[in-house]
């Protein structure tokens, strides 16, 4: 059995806050699998997921929507 807990921890790579491991979805660039799952909640509002897109780690990635979007 393999769990995913830390990206830190053998077999952390391939989970959505291992940084260092880009990904592409439909010709756009994500630092992270993390950043592309929070851009996709978001889909439409191009003002988040720039924002997201941006973020220099996972978790900022996952963080920038509630703390920066939020009216």
């Amino acid at each position: 059995m393999i769990a995913f807990t830390s990206s830190l921890l053998p077999y952390g790579w391939p989970g959505n806050m291992a940084g260092g491991y880009p990904v592409t979805y439909r010709d756009i660039g994500y630092r992270s699998s993390e950043a592309l799952f929070q851009c996709l909640r978001f889909d439409g509002d191009t003002e988040a997921q720039e924002a997201i897109r941006s973020a220099k780690s996972p978790l900022w990635a996952k963080k920038r929507p509630s703390h920066e979007l939020v009216d």
